[in-house]
């Protein structure tokens, strides 16, 4: 779930056009929150990917876990995203809207899989 739509999110960030001033959409990547979004989505979506496919591989965590740390980036995504939509105020164009959804199912999957796979603190042990 956070993978599909995380992959469909940053094509959405970049491609679907998310302003309509005066019927010329623009995309949805244009501006500085928006481009850091869409870095720490690519980070986000490398992290899961190496999580899956290669379980083994030790990366850079906070003390939560992998699955908290995930779902925090994507926290810090949509605060991103509010801060370049809150920055706007022209008409929104249907990109907008589509990567809203897209964000909404990205962020509902890291939080389920945040839920069920926590590290607890004080806890983390590595593996050898």
């Amino acid at each position: 779930m956070v993978a599909v739509a995380g992959v469909g999110l940053a094509i959405g960030l970049v491609a679907f056009p998310w302003l309509s001033p005066g019927g010329v959409a623009t995309s949805g990547i244009g501006g500085f929150w928006a481009v850091v979004a869409l870095f720490v989505l690519i980070v986000v979506l490398i992290d899961l990917a190496l999580a899956r496919l290669s379980p083994a591989t030790i990366v850079p965590t906070t003390g939560l876990g992998r699955e908290w740390t995930r779902a925090l980036g994507v926290a810090a995504i949509a605060l991103m995203l509010l801060f370049k939509a809150s920055g706007d105020t022209k008409h929104y164009a249907w990109g907008f809207y589509i990567d809203v959804l897209l964000l909404i199912v990205v962020a509902a999957g890291a939080w389920g899989s945040a839920q069920g796979r926590a590290t607890p603190l004080g806890l983390r042990r590595r593996r050898r």
